[in-house]
This record gives structure tokens, sequence and C-alpha cells, in this order.
């Protein structure tokens, strides 16, 4: 008879001295199994990227005025442009003049550039 396993990714991992105990000793006091208390420790440490858009776009759009200065504008798309490249979004932020009109333009990001800074 096959063995029926989860189809969630395995990994195999050795603890140091004592610390097998102290996960134990967490998870009991949380009520919880060691694999649990594991992994709400990692999911804590490393939580899913949550981009959010429309808050990028909303610190932005203040960088877009006549009064800002350029340095400034330029270090906010460098932090936009972080965030989306974290994010894994595939596209890239730069701020225009057209028309003596200050816009946020978005570029999708190519496979072979995404190596690139």
């Amino acid at each position: 008879m096959a063995e029926n396993r989860s189809k969630s990714d395995g990994f195999m991992l050795r603890f140091p001295d004592g610390m097998r105990g102290r996960i134990k000793a967490a998870a009991e006091a949380n009520n919880r199994s060691m694999n649990a208390e594991i992994i709400a420790t990692l999911e804590e440490a490393y939580p899913e990227n949550e981009f959010d858009l429309a808050a990028l776009l909303s610190k932005l759009s203040a960088v877009l005025h006549d009064d800002v200065s350029e340095e400034e504008r330029r270090r906010a798309v460098e932090h936009a442009n972080a965030e989306l490249k974290a994010s894994q979004a595939g596209w890239r932020l730069e701020v225009s003049t057209r028309n003596g009109q200050k816009q946020l333009t978005f570029e999708a990001i190519l496979d072979d550039e995404a190596s690139l800074p």
C-alpha cells in the first residue's frame, strides 16, 4: 500500500543541542504541535510580501509636485522601484516631464532585465 503523504513541501533539518526542547516547550505553551510552532515562527520571520500598489502610488503622488526637490523625487522613485522589485511585480517606475507636467510611467521588466539593479 502506498504512503499517503501531504502535498506540502517537506524539509529535513537538524537542531542544535537544546533547541528541540525549547521548541517543544514553546509549542506546549502555545497549545500547538512542534511543526505548527516552527511554521508560526517562520511565518513571523518571513511574511508573505503583501505589496500594496495603491499605497505606493499614494506615496509617489506627493513627489510629483513642483515644490519637491529632484533629489527627494529620485530617492522616492528608487524606494518605489526597490519595493516593486521585492514584490516581483515585474514593473519599474520612472518619473518624467511631459508638457511641463510630471508623470509616472510604469515599464514592464523583461526577463533579461530582471537581474539589473
